[in-house]
Order: structure tokens, then sequence, then C-alpha cells
């Protein structure tokens, strides 16, 4: 191949990766049309740049998107820095009036990866690291992240491989699991009591962007015989006014928003 042609080929899979950075999945005969390619030579980029890590096929839709890899790149580079940074005022302050670790996640794939994390300076505390990866269905801000994707994409998910039991309290009934989800939708937050580890608790709820849409979850969690009250009667409150706070921050503006009501009328009853 002659540095031109290598050039060219760069230049193509390069426009690959914008289109579905851009526009998100696309089949080999949409990339064709939007970019004028012939489909062999979509259908050769595309192995290539599958090969090498960067695009992953849909085993349920067959349409070909950024992989975990290259979505993480673009998230380091642009969105997580930017996320992490206009929630942490937030994430501080939910820290402050928990006393508890707090956490900031997001959904990759089939994985929850955690952003930012906050320690708790109590004696005993739960330790996740920025980076750790944990399967949703066992962690609240998994299922806070998996209850608000669209009921096709959750099932998928929920169903794609076995749930690991992790302890006794883990959900690993698929059914079991998505009515679970419904309800984290309906109430605006979910919890997880020793489901990944019986001595620990958290509880999670949505951050929003400016469209509305869930891109991550805030995560408080600690030692399940300390948090389990707490749960119930102040860190909800507390956390569900931080994330409406870190949603604004992010460009929403909810109207009449119900989340905002709950999280005020809690915030008032829990200083009462």
């Amino acid at each position: 191949m002659s540095q031109r042609q290598y050039v060219r080929s760069v230049q193509r899979a390069l426009s690959i990766l914008e289109v579905l950075m851009r526009d998100g999945e696309r089949s080999v005969g949409q990339l064709e049309a939007e970019l004028g390619l012939s489909k062999g030579s979509v259908h050769r980029l595309l192995k290539t740049l599958q090969t090498s890590g960067f695009v992953a096929q849909n085993p349920f839709t067959r349409k070909y998107g950024l992989s975990p890899h290259s979505r993480r790149l673009c998230y380091l580079a642009l969105g997580s820095v930017d996320l992490r940074e206009r929630t942490l005022p937030f994430l501080q302050e939910l820290q402050k009036a928990s006393g508890e670790n707090v956490s900031l996640a997001i959904l990759e794939g089939d994985e929850v990866v955690y952003l930012e994390r906050l320690g708790s300076q109590q004696l005993l505390s739960i330790n996740i690291g920025v980076g750790a990866r944990f399967r949703p269905h066992c962690t609240a801000a998994g299922k806070v992240l998996l209850a608000y994707l669209p009921p096709a994409v959750r099932r998928a998910l929920v169903t794609a491989r076995p749930l690991e039991r992790y302890t006794r309290y883990t959900i690993a009934d698929p059914d079991h699991l998505l009515k679970t989800l419904d309800q984290v939708a309906k109430q605006g937050w979910a919890e997880c009591d020793r489901e990944i580890d019986e001595a620990v608790s958290s509880v999670a709820a949505p951050v929003r962007d400016y469209t509305g849409r869930v891109v991550a979850a805030v995560n408080v969690v600690g030692p399940s015989f300390r948090l389990t009250d707490r749960v119930r009667r102040g860190v909800v409150p507390l956390l569900l006014r931080a994330v409406v706070a870190a949603s604004s921050a992010l460009g929403w503006e909810p109207e009449e928003d119900p989340r905002r009501r709950q999280a005020d009328a809690g915030i008032q009853n829990s200083r009462q």
C-alpha cells in the first residue's frame, strides 16, 4: 500500500469514527450512504477498527458503534472531565452532609464504572476506587443507570448473561430485577442492602444532562449496620437534593419535576 493509499484509509476510518461518535450506532448500509463509500470498503474498515478495539458490533441490532475503549477515551477527554468538574461541589456537599462515602458512576456497556469517589471520615469506610467496575444488578448506582434505559435496552442488558449472585441478598432473577428497576424509575432512587457484600449498603439517584437524559448516578455507600436507618430517614432526601443540583449544573431545567418536590419535602422532614 502506497503512502497516499494509507493516508486515505486512515482518513476514511476516522470519518467512520466521527459518524459513530456523532450519531451513534450505524449499519454498514447507513455508513455506505453517509460517507459515499462502497459497501466492501466500509466493511473492511469496520473490521479493522473492530480488530483494533475501536468499534464494536451490537449483538442485538447487528449495527456498529464505538467500543467501550473508544467511549472511555472520548469520555475521559471530554465528557467525564466536564461531568466530574460540574458535579464535584455537590458530591462534596453530600459527603459532608451524609458522613458516608459518595461516588459518581456511569454505565459503560454492561458495567458500572466509578468516575469519582469521596471517602468517608468515619472509622469504618468502604473503599471504592476511581475506575472500579461492577455488574450493575448488585449496586444502587447500577440499578439507577439500568432503570432509566429504554425498556428494550434494559431488558437486553439484564438478560444478556446470568446475574451473578454475590450474597444471599443479591437479585439474581431477571424478572425480579426488572420489576425492581420499574420501581426505581417511579420513585427516583435505588438502594442495595447487602447485595454485593453483606457488610455494605448503598443508595443512589440519577444525574441528568441538559436534555433530561440520565448520564450518571450519585451513590452513597457505607457499612450496613450504620447506613440502614439513614437510607430511610436521612440520606435519601440529601441525595435527591444533590442530584437535582448536579443536574441543574449540567443544564437540566425541570418543569415541576416530582424529584425536586420529593427532595424538598424530604429535606424539610429531615430537619424536623
